[in-house]
């Protein structure tokens, strides 16, 4: 699911069509996406609509238009909001495009487990005030905080972190991100060493399941066959159509676990 950064992220892609006027909707009426919304109204009201503004709150982006309309997007699992040129085709998976004069605004969803939601009226629709406080706002307090905690003081820390009804648009990235934060900072009750100490453990860890998967090839690939003649005789080697894959796959899980090193290894993070 998408984080809080990715969904801003997102948001900021349609910037280019505020204060525009949109001309022409073209959707995939019959897309998942479109899920207990009234596509022909949709189509209808937000042509000839200008961009007012947008937000993202949580998981959830919110895009004013004139003429009191509101348009809500979820990402779900694989959606993406872009920018096209004019002219633009849309693809199979564009299930919303607003055409602007210069500019096509899509929005592509290939999996279909985002939403699209719609609504009109002189205030924000139910389905946005009723979002939890963004943890950008001022109610988002230390003093909040802390209560939240004291009332799941039995919850292991990260499962506290992922509960949306206190850190909306929070995911598993963020959350390991905010530990190591904390860790990492100095705190006068701590010995310097213990950040250090912690990430050694966690490393060990990681080194005993390399080691098991080590053995795990070397007795497959290297050690003595106890496979029986009839199993043996349908053995062969996979072809390269299957092992390249593979070794692009490990390569770029090797460099890319490389760039998250942290700090504490005396590397750059």
């Amino acid at each position: 699911m998408p984080e809080l950064a990715e969904v801003e992220f997102y948001r900021k892609q349609w910037n280019a069509g505020l204060g525009r006027r949109v001309i022409r909707v073209r959707v995939h009426e019959r897309a998942r996406v479109f899920r207990g919304c009234r596509v022909g109204a949709l189509a209808r009201a937000l042509s000839g609509a200008t961009l007012r503004s947008s937000a993202a709150a949580a998981k959830l982006m919110l895009f004013r238009f004139s003429g009191r309309r509101w348009l809500g997007l979820h990402l779900g699992m694989s959606g993406a909001l872009r920018t096209e040129n004019a002219g633009f085709t849309p693809g199979p998976h564009d299930h919303l495009v607003l055409v602007q004069p210069g500019r096509c605004l899509v929005f592509s969803d290939p999996r279909m487990f985002g939403r699209v939601r719609f609504s009109t009226g002189a205030h924000p629709p139910p389905w946005w005030t009723r979002l939890p406080p963004s943890v950008l706002s001022d109610s988002f307090t230390v003093e909040a905080i802390a209560t939240f905690f004291r009332r799941h003081q039995r919850s292991p820390v990260k499962a506290v972190l992922l509960m949306q009804d206190r850190f909306p648009g929070i995911g598993n990235w963020m959350a390991d991100e905010i530990l190591w934060r904390a860790l990492s900072m100095h705190n006068p009750g701590w010995p310097p060493w213990l950040p250090a100490l912690i990430y050694g453990m966690a490393l060990a860890g990681a080194l005993c399941t390399a080691f098991y998967m080590f053995r795990l090839y070397y007795l497959t690939f290297h050690g003595e066959c106890r496979a029986d003649e009839e199993t043996r005789h349908h053995i062969h080697e996979a072809p390269l159509r299957m092992t390249m894959p593979l070794v692009v796959l490990a390569t770029g899980a090797a460099m890319l676990g490389a760039l998250g090193l942290p700090g504490v290894s005396g590397l750059p993070n």
